[in-house]
């Protein structure tokens, strides 16, 4: 991430790795923002207050991954819903 080049220069485009356990150790060293999370729906709260500043970011959400045929929990598919109509992702 810090090989990104932005319109600053090498480096200028500021990211941010919102994932389980301390991403600031492993690939979240190089990122602008590190967000340490312990559950999916902590990381995806993490994305949604860091997307505005960022124009990059990376979220893992693992227990997605784990569930057999992509169900989702009810919780999460609801903050999902409640964070896509609350938040608007801007493109240039």
């Amino acid at each position: 991430m810090s090989r990104a080049v932005g319109r600053g220069g090498p480096g200028s485009i500021r990211s941010a790795v919102v994932d389980h356990g301390n991403p600031s150790v492993m690939h979240g060293a190089k990122a602008n923002t590190s967000v340490p999370c312990t559950s999916d729906v902590e990381v995806l709260e993490g994305l949604l207050q860091v997307i505005p500043g960022h124009e990059f970011a990376f979220g893992r959400f693992t227990a997605l991954a784990d569930r057999k045929k992509g169900v989702m929990d009810e919780e999460i598919a609801g903050l999902i819903e409640q964070g896509l109509a609350q938040h608007q992702v801007v493109g240039d």
